[in-house]
């Protein structure tokens, strides 16, 4: 199990494991479009093809796994930006009235008018500041890897596509290279025939002969 394994720990400090897997993965899934796109025949079509899908696939794997550390991780954040506080002169403030989340794109924004307004020290305006753009670091991570899973995802179907339209070029083809031989093994035979008929109406021909003599 990739997340929260002793290898994809549950951590947005762990990411780095899931991009070294992705990278590596995208390196090969390049490798096997290569050699799909140069593939002769229906065997190493097969291969090559299967290859890619299964490098695809883990790819895939991957990314969700990493999606599922980043969601968590987010989720603490924005609890903590919508909810969450200090202190500032004995007051105690709540960030979430001076910051909203889009919940289309999913980044965090703080209300500088009433920013502004408060007249807070730039100490913990800063503070503040800080806190969401670690938010928003991570949802444009999560957001670029939604992306790259889309992308991955039409990129499966174009190849199968591709092979698919590449495979029947082959059958047709091969139909047209048995066409040939089925025809020559029918002209072979029209011509065995052909002559066996010659030589049968040559045979009668004598033997009729033979009789009226």
């Amino acid at each position: 199990m990739l997340y929260g394994s002793e290898n994809r720990k549950s951590s947005l400090d762990n990411l780095y494991n899931y991009q070294e897997a992705i990278g590596y993965l995208t390196d090969e899934l390049a490798r096997a479009k290569e050699l799909l796109t140069d593939s002769k025949g229906y065997d190493e079509a097969s291969k090559n093809l299967g290859r890619y899908l299964n490098a695809a696939h883990y790819q895939l794997v991957e990314y969700a796994a990493q999606n599922k550390v980043i969601e968590d991780g987010l989720a603490k954040r924005r609890e903590n930006l919508l909810n969450g506080g200090t202190s500032y002169e004995g007051i105690n403030v709540r960030f979430g009235d001076y910051v909203k989340i889009d919940d289309r794109t999913g980044l965090a924004a703080i209300d500088q008018r009433l920013l502004q307004e408060a007249r807070f020290a730039d100490k913990w305006k800063d503070q503040l500041e800080s806190f969401v753009e670690d938010y928003n670091k991570y949802s444009q991570e999560l957001l670029k890897n939604e992306d790259a899973m889309r992308k991955a995802e039409k990129e499966i179907l174009k190849l199968r596509e591709e092979a698919t339209k590449k495979w029947a070029d082959f059958e047709k083809d091969i139909a047209e290279v048995l066409k040939d031989e089925y025809q020559k093994q029918v002209d072979e035979l029209k011509n065995m025939y052909d002559s066996m008929k010659d030589a049968d109406d040559k045979y009668l021909d004598a033997l009729q002969e033979a009789i009226e003599k």
